[in-house]
C-alpha cells in the first residue's frame, strides 16, 4: 500500500525531532517508524528497549497498549556474558520463538498460534535475568490476581484497562511474563489458560549467544551494551544495538526509546545506536558507494555493497568526526544470513560490557 505524506508526518509526529529539523526530517523520521513498525521493531518501543524492566508493547495489531511497570534496577551478572539462556518451544496451539532481544534487564521472545499470521505474533515471553526485582511489584494501576503455583512456584495474573499477562518465578529471584497482543476486534490473543499453557511449557536451556551483524574495536568512554535484537517478524536482517553512559545503564532502568531519534529532553538522549536495517524508498541519499554521510549532527551512515542494506549510528553526544570514524570502521557480516553474525561478546570492546560490582 502506497504510504502518504499525511502518514509519514503522523508518525513523525509521535516522537518528533527537534525543532530545528525541517520537513524533510521529519518525512524521514516517520518513514523510520513506518519501516520498523512493519518489521516489529515497535513490539517492544514504548516498554522493553535497552534496560527497560518492562512488558514489551504489543502494536503490531493496533490500538491496545501493555501498562507500564515500574522500574527496577538488575544485577548485572559479573562476567556480564551476553548470552540468551533459553530456544524456542511448543506450548499447546501456539510456539515460542527463540528470543529476538537482549537486554539488561531480560530476554524476550514472540508468541506465535500455530498456523497463524507469520507477521503478528499473538503475545510477547519476556524471561527477566537472575536478580532483576518483579516488575510489576509497584506498577500502579495493575490489578494483581493470585493463581496456582508453576513449577511450585508463585504465580499471578496481572491486568489493567488495556492488557492481561501473566506473571511467575520460573527460578530462585527470576521472573518472567507473558502478555497477550491485543486484537483488531478489542479482545486478546490469548486466553488466560492458553497463557499459563506457555508459562508451563517454559524451560531455561542451553545456553547460546547473542549475535550481531557488526562489531567494532572501538566505543565511546564510559558507554555500556544495554540492548541488542534484531526484526523477529522477518527472521532479519534489520538489527540494532544500544549503547548508554554506565551512569545511566547500570543504576536506571527506564524507558529509553524515544521513536526516530535519540530525544534531546531525554536523560538518554545520549544514547548510541548501531543499527543495520532495509531502508525503504527515500529513507537515505546518497550512492551506495558514497562513503560515510552524515547530514545531521549526531547521525551518520553508509551503504552497504550491493545497495540493499544501510549500517546507520544516531548519538548527539559525540562528534561528526567519531561517528564517522566509527561508521567507517564497523566490519559488517552478510545482514541477511545470521549464521555470519559475530558474537555480541566478542563485537564489542571489553569496557563496553556491563560488569557487576
Amino acid at each position: 500500500m502506497r504510504t502518504e505524506l499525511s502518514d509519514l508526518l503522523h508518525e513523525a509526529a509521535q516522537d518528533p525531532p527537534p525543532p530545528r529539523y525541517g520537513v524533510d526530517d521529519a518525512v524521514r523520521a516517520g518513514k523510520r517508524r513506518l519501516r520498523r513498525r512493519r518489521a516489529g521493531w515497535m513490539a517492544g518501543a514504548a516498554l522493553a528497549v535497552a534496560v527497560a524492566v518492562t512488558v514489551p508493547q504489543l502494536v503490531t495489531r493496533p490500538a491496545r497498549h501493555a501498562p507500564t511497570p515500574a522500574a527496577s534496577t538488575p544485577s548485572p551478572s559479573k562476567t556480564a556474558e551476553i548470552n540468551f539462556t533459553f530456544s524456542g518451544y511448543p506450548a499447546g496451539r501456539f510456539t515460542v520463538s527463540g528470543p529476538f532481544r537482549w537486554t539488561l534487564a531480560g530476554m524476550s521472545a514472540p508468541v506465535w498460534k500455530n498456523g497463524g499470521d507469520p507477521a503478528s505474533p499473538e503475545g510477547i515471553l519476556t524471561v527477566y535475568h537472575p536478580g532483576v526485582a518483579d516488575p510489576l511489584v509497584a506498577a500502579k494501576g495493575v490489578k494483581r490476581t493470585a493463581t496456582a503455583a508453576i513449577g511450585g512456584r508463585p504465580a499471578y495474573l496481572a491486568t489493567d484497562p488495556d492488557a492481561p499477562m501473566l506473571v511467575w518465578q520460573y527460578a530462585d529471584d527470576a521472573y518472567a511474563i507473558v502478555a497477550a497482543a491485543a486484537t483488531d476486534s478489542g479482545g486478546y490473543a490469548m486466553t488466560k489458560a492458553e497463557m499459563r499453557q506457555v508459562a508451563v511449557a517454559f524451560q531455561l536451556g542451553s545456553v547460546s549467544p547473542v549475535r550481531v551483524p557488526f562489531r567494532t574495536a572501538v566505543a565511546p568512554a564510559g558507554y555500556r551494551l544495554v540492548e541488542t535484537q534484531w526484526d523477529y517478524a522477518n527472521d532479519g536482517p534489520s538489527a540494532m544495538v544500544r549503547l548508554l553512559p554506565a551512569s545511566v545503564a547500570t543504576p536506571q532502568i527506564s524507558d529509553v526509546d524515544h521513536g526516530p531519534e535519540p530525544d534531546p529532553r531525554s536523560p538518554y538522549a545520549d544514547q548510541l545506536r548501531i543499527e543495520v536495517v532495509t531502508p525503504t524508498a527515500g529513507e537515505f541519499g546518497g550512492k551506495s558507494s558514497g562513503g560515510t554521510h552524515c547530514p545531521d549532527d549526531g547521525r551518520c551512515y553508509r551503504w552497504l555493497p550491493g545497495g540493499k542494506y544501510v549500517v546507520e549510528a544516531i548519538c548527539r553526544a559525540v562528534g561528526k568526526d567519531y561517528l564517522t570514524r566509527l561508521v567507517d570502521d564497523l566490519e559488517i557480516a552478510d545482514p541477511g544470513d545470521r549464521a555470519t553474525w559475530f558474537t555480541a561478546n566478542r563485537a564489542f570492546p571489553a569496557s563496553a560490557l556491563v560488569r557487576g560490582e
